[in-house]
Formats: structure tokens, C-alpha cells, sequence
């Protein structure tokens, strides 16, 4: 069965069922004063105490008392010796589970829609959710029959697996209400989060004890399972929801990130993502992008089935790039193995418009009139009205379409050698589709000559801030038929791009970044798609397992709302901090010597006073956040500087290196900040002590 299929019968609570939760939580929103509503997680840190009135015959006070660790340990192990007696008997097991999870949210519902229509908003929720939670794995022989649905002990007939927690039907009313732009408070559903993790946790911990017997613990972690994996794509869902209503906020990245968590005995989330992700990968798919996908902080947790599947509807037999026999993909254990990554560059000029007749061997090509290009003050693009059989030119502006594209895909080439004739026609016919005068590309708008193409790189951010359009042609994406544009359709677009080329590369970064307001990817018979559109439209109507893999797309979110207003993209110079770049090129190579650390500095905004050497991008911070050093990307030999990263790009030169020992740089938003001094940086650094048998443990030896 296709399992980008929507099945809604048996699976889902049905209409009544999810009245039946929230009507008692239900409150018509009435004033304006009052809040949209209210969630909160039972606390395990603290508790409120309250102090009797003293003599002098002051109230009563309540104060609050935080548990010491050993008073959380019993409170957590108390509660999940709760859940442990609710499973006992497995008549009405289910029932009884689920009401005492249920007792750990308090919430209540204000929305400005009548109970009828929030009803049937939640339930639409509820059914873009998988059909199954991703099976832990625990063997099921010894489980009692009357705790599956049917003869087959499986998982999938598991009722613990079958059965839809009433809390996740609560973090779906939750997401409705961030739907109708309601705002969202991550802390709110997180504490939930982290409190069934512990639970889960626990549960392992007891089990592993030798406390109670092992067939209960098994159904209970199954039936916390089942909410923790559904609530945290809900809780994603959340995120790229407030994203795509208000623009993308760095900033709240590292809140996508789980804890760590034993999911079953000797088996922790982390390592259980790792091992379920691989599962349904498809062979041609590249090997080292999966790896930097499935180790990436905001996948753990995520079910990739579906994205899997979707990946496959768009590729289906097509050969991957990844090595020289293009038989199977890179195997993903070094970025040298990769062919998308290393030796990437092409002879210029091999490709050509598929769509129109041309005589590839001896095609004219239009080579730049270098007076009209010096006649331009500022951006330059190729003017469509002016160009006969030479590139003319006409300053960068609104009416511009900029194209952004890998030079590994045929279309490199620099204005002196010229651009094929049919490339040059099928952009003119996409930039006048458009309502554009110009359009612009690297292979014709940046010179050979080192100083104007160093003048044409300190105008790159305006011409794609300004731009009317940014067209992604990624040699991969242009084969997609994008004519009938279905939700199954749209969510493979968003797959092939997460996957594509173009994604992977550190221009191609820059240029959307800067553009993120109003990408459009160019698909099969030259057809143009904005991709806001794909996003939004999965985003509100796509499976949640799949539309959450967006957010690993971030510099194609739009810019915030109130911000597009603005003409100069150097409004943006500290939209974006560079740490938070720094994380986006870690694995984002770029082909010139120094060029990722120019990205780098363009990116921060810094056009006219960009950095070409990373000693000169750290001569304008004045501080750093520790967290982002704690990486494996080389450093500088400066003195003084000798903490400092001299490249974005985190990997090594050792074709030996595995990705498993590499550690990127992530977002390091809540780490200290250190001070940037000629001597040094200066900073309050945290140690933990780890044990001697602990460490060997963690390393393997």
C-alpha cells in the first residue's frame, strides 16, 4: 500500500471522540483580553508550597519548591508505576493508560471559531498524521493475546500502537490554534515532550531493575511511544506553521532539537533514529547527504518512511551522480567519497535547452559586449531588450529574474567564453513570462578579471534581495513533470529539493538566502513553480511526516513580513547571526580557496566590507558564541586566533575521515558568549567531570 496514502478509518478518533476531549477544555474566546489558551504540563521540578498564615494574621503564601534530584527520581518512577498498574489488566488497558496521561496536561481552548469547526480542524489535523508510529524494537512472542487486535502479535496491531492518545489529540488542537495565527510558546508543548521522554526513560530504567514484569513495561513504553513520536512532529508542525505565517526565525532552531532518551533497553532515540532511517532508503539516493539528514539534531525522533517514498516517486530509476559508475550512491562514510561534493566542477557550456532545436556541437554562444558591461554602474544582468548577438547589459533591478544554479550541471562559463544561444533564448522567454527586462546569471554577469569580478560579488546580495525572481535550475528538479500539481506531487518537489545538488552547495545558499522571499524552481518543460507555494501548500494540507522535513530548508522560508517592505538586502545585515550561517555552510562546500569564508561575510550582510581571508571575518566580531566552536573545523595559526574556525566547511581533507567522527557546528543560540580580543577570546567555560570507564565506554575502546 502506497503510504503517502491518507487511510482515516480505524486509525483516527472520529469526530465525536475528539468532541468528547475537548468540549470540557472548550471556551468561546469572547474579549480581547483574554488569552488564546492554555497548556501546561504536569511539573516535575517544582511544586507549589503553600506557608500558613503566621500569628500577625498575613495570608497564607505560596511559594515555590523545587525537587531535589532524589525527589524527582521517586516522583517520575512513582508515576510510571502509575502507568505500570493501569496496563496490568489488559481488559480496557487502553482506557485506563490514556486517562492517566491525560491527567498530566491541564488545558483549555479559546478560539474565535465555534466548537463545531474547531472539531473538525483538529480531526483534519489528526489525519495528516502517519497511519503507525515507527515500531520499537521489542520482541512481542510473550505479550498476551487480548493486548493485540487480532492474532498477528505485530506491532501494528499492538492497541497501544492502534490507539490515538487523548494528548495527542490536545497537541493537535494546540497546532490549530497556531493555524489560525494564534503565536506559539515552544516551551509550553516541549515540557510535555521532555516529560514523556523521561517517563519512556524510566520505564526502561525499571524494567531494567528487574521491577514488575517485562511484558507490561513493553506496552507501556509502546503506548508512550505512540504519543511522543506523533506529538513531536506536531510540535515541528508547529514551528514551520509560525514560520510560514511570519517568516523564519533562526533564532528558536536549537528548541527543534529532542533530548536523548532510552527508547528500550540499550537503545537510546538518537541511535533508534538512526537505525529506523535507513530502513526505506532508497539506493540511489546520495549516501552522504542522507548521513548529514539523519544526524542532524532536528531528525531525531522523525519517521522517514514517507520522505523516502516521496524521493523515490521522484527519482524513481534515475542514476545517482554520487560516483564515476553511477550503479549505486555514495556510500556516505567521507564527503571525498561523494562526487556532488568533490570534484564538482564541469566543462562550461555543456548544457543545453531540451526544449527547443539546436545543434549542440556547434551552437553560437553570445559572448559579453565588455563596453555595455562596463558602461553599468552597480549590479549588472543581461538586458533582454538590448541583447542582439552579443550580452548587453542593463543595471540589476525589481524587473530582474536571477538564476541560481550549479556549475556542475553544465551551465558554468564566464562572459568572455559566452553562454549556447538556446539557453540564452529559453531565459529570455522565462524572464519575459515574468514581467522582466533582465536576467542574470554568473556564467554571464561575473567576469574573469579578478577586480570586476570581485566588484560583481559585492553586488550579488542586492541583485537576489532585489530581484523580481529567483529561479533554482538544478539538472535534477528540471526533470520533474510539475503539470499537475497534486499534495503527493508537492511533497516530492519538497523531497527532490531537500535532496537536489543546488541544496548542497554554499552559493547556492547565499543566493536563496538572500532571495528566500521569492523562489521559484524551474521543473520539466521549462515550467516555473514558486516554491513558497509547495511549502505553504504542504505545510497546510501535506502529510506532517514529510512537511516537517522542510524546516531543514530554512533559507527558503521567506523573510518576515514586515521586512519586505524594505529595498536594500544590507537591512538584513544582522537579521541572521553568524553563527547561525556558520551552521548552514558547515557542510556546504565551495570550489575557490577562501570563497565559503566571502559567502560567510555576504551572508552577515558585509558587501563593501566583506571578508576575503578568515582573519578579516574575525576582525569584525567583537564576540562569539561558545558553542559554536565545539566543532571539528580547522582553525587559524594567527596568534590569538588559534580558536577561531578558518572555514565554515567542518570536514577535513582526510579521505579516511568518517562522518561519524566529525562534528559540525550547530546552532549555539543558548550558549555563553565569549568576548573577541586581540589575545584571545574570554568567556565562562562549563566542565564536566567524566569517569575514566565512562569515557572508554562513550569512545568504544
Amino acid at each position: 500500500m502506497d503510504p503517502g496514502h491518507n487511510m482515516t478509518g480505524g486509525l483516527y478518533p472520529d469526530a465525536d471522540r475528539v468532541r468528547s476531549i475537548l468540549s470540557g477544555e472548550y471556551s468561546h474566546f469572547q474579549t480581547s483580553d483574554l488569552t488564546d489558551r492554555f497548556f501546561r504540563w504536569e511539573e516535575f521540578h517544582t511544586t507549589n508550597l503553600t506557608i500558613p498564615a503566621t500569628e500577625e494574621g498575613n495570608l497564607p503564601q505560596v511559594v515555590l519548591k523545587y525537587y531535589s534530584a532524589a525527589e524527582r527520581d521517586s516522583l517520575i518512577r512513582g508515576k510510571c508505576q502509575e502507568l505500570y498498574d493501569a496496563t496490568t489488566n489488559p481488559v480496557g488497558h487502553i482506557e485506563r493508560l490514556d486517562q492517566q496521561l491525560s491527567s498530566y496536561i491541564q488545558c483549555e481552548w479559546r478560539p474565535q471559531i465555534c466548537l463545531d469547526d474547531f472539531v473538525s480542524r483538529v480531526v483534519a489535523v489528526l489525519q495528516r498524521l502517519p497511519r503507525e508510529t515507527t515500531a520499537l524494537p521489542d520482541n512481542l512472542d510473550n505479550v498476551p493475546r487480548p493486548y493485540f487486535s487480532d492474532d498477528n502479535k505485530t506491532s501494528q496491531s499492538l492497541h497501544a500502537n492502534r490507539y490515538i492518545p487523548g494528548n495527542v489529540i490536545r497537541f493537535a488542537a494546540y497546532q490549530v490554534m497556531v493555524q489560525a495565527q494564534e503565536g506559539f510558546t515552544d516551551r509550553e508543548l516541549q515540557d510535555a515532550l521532555n516529560g514523556t521522554g523521561e517517563l519512556i526513560h524510566t520505564c526502561v530504567t525499571l524494567e531494567g531493575d528487574g521491577v514488575g514484569d517485562p511484558v507490561i513495561w513493553i506496552v507501556v513504553r509502546a503506548y508512550l511511544w505512540s504519543f511522543w513520536q506523533r506529538a513531536r512532529l506536531l510540535y515541528l508542525s508547529c514551528f514551520l506553521l509560525q514560520s510560514m505565517n511570519r517568516g523564519f526565525d533562526h533564532d528558536s532552531e536549537s528548541a527543534y532539537w529532542s533530548r536523548n532518551f532510552q527508547v528500550s533497553p540499550g537503545l537510546s532515540l538518537r541511535a533508534f533514529t538512526e537505525e529506523t532511517a535507513a530502513l526505506k532508503k532508497r539506493p540511489n539516493m546520495c549516501g552522504w547527504m542522507f548521513e548529514l539528514l539523519r544526524g542532524d539534531p532536528k531528525c531525531t525522533g522523525l519517521d522517514f518512511d514517507l520522505l523516502h517514498h516521496r524521493f523515490s516517486e521522484a527519482f524513481r530509476d534515475k542514476t545517482p551522480r554520487c560516483r564515476a559508475d553511477r550503479e549505486a550512491a555514495c556510500s556516505g562514510n567521507t564527503w571525498r567519497d561523494c562526487l556532488r561534493f568533490d570534484r564538482t566542477e564541469s566543462a562550461n557550456q555543456t548544457a543545453h535547452d531540451q526544449t527547443t532545436q539546436h545543434t549542440p556541437d556547434n551552437e553560437e554562444r553570445l559572448v559579453w559586449n565588455e563596453t555595455s558591461y562596463l558602461s553599468v554602474d552597480g549590479a549588472r544582468a543581461v538586458s533582454i531588450e538590448l541583447t542582439d548577438h552579443e550580452l548587453k547589459y542593463c543595471e540589476a533591478s525589481s524587473r530582474t529574474m536571477a538564476i541560481s544554479h550549479v556549475w556542475s550541471h553544465g551551465q558554468g562559463g564566464r562572459p568572455d567564453v559566452g553562454i549556447h544561444r538556446c539557453l540564452h533564448d529559453r531565459y529570455v522567454r522565462l524572464a519575459k513570462s515574468l514581467g522582466c527586462d533582465s536576467y542574470w546569471i554568473d556564467s554571464a554577469c561575473i567576469p574573469s578579471d579578478d577586480e570586476l569580478r570581485r566588484e560583481a560579488i559585492r553586488y550579488i546580495n542586492d541583485v537576489f534581495y532585489k530581484s523580481k525572481c529567483v529561479l533554482v535550475c538544478d539538472k535534477d528538479i528540471m526533470d520533474l513533470d510539475a503539470s499537475d500539481l497534486t499534495t503527493a506531487r508537492q511533497e516530492s518537489l519538497v523531497a527532490a529539493v531537500l535532496f537536489c545538488d543546488w541544496n548542497i552547495r554554499a552559493w547556492t545558499m547565499l543566493e536563496a538566502l538572500k532571495g528566500r522571499g521569492h523562489i521559484s524552481i524551474l521543473c520539466k518543460d521549462n515550467r516555473i513553480i514558486e516554491f513558497a507555494d509547495v511549502l505553504r501548500h504542504v505545510c497546510d494540507y501535506g502529510r506532517i511526516d514529510l512537511a516537517v522535513f522542510s524546516l531543514l530548508l530554512p533559507h527558503t522560508i521567506p523573510w518576515r513580513k514586515e521586512g519586505m517592505q524594505k529595498l536594500k538586502s544590507d537591512v538584513f545585515a544582522n537579521d541572521i547571526h553568524l553563527e547561525i550561517v556558520g551552521s548552514w555552510l558547515s557542510h556546504r562546500p565551495a570550489s575557490r580557496k577562501y570563497d565559503d569564508v566571502v559567502i560567510w561575510s555576504l551572508c552577515l550582510g558585509q558587501q563593501s566590507q566583506r571578508a576575503r581571508h578568515p582573519d578579516q571575518l574575525w576582525e569584525k566580531q567583537s564576540q562569539v558564541r561558545t558553542g559554536f566552536l565545539m566543532s571539528s573545523a580547522p582553525r587559524l595559526s594567527t596568534p590569538g586566533r588559534s580558536w577561531a574556525p578558518s572555514t565554515t566547511f567542518a570536514f577535513s581533507d582526510d579521505v579516511n575521515e568518517n562522518i561519524k567522527g566529525v562534528h559540525r557546528p550547530f546552532d549555539s543560540s543558548f550558549t555563553a558568549i565569549a568576548t573577541v580580543e586581540p589575545e584571545g577570546i574570554w568567556a565562562r567555560w562549563w566542565v564536566h567531570e567524566i569517569e575514566q570507564g565512562r569515557l572508554s565506554k562513550l569512545l568504544g575502546y
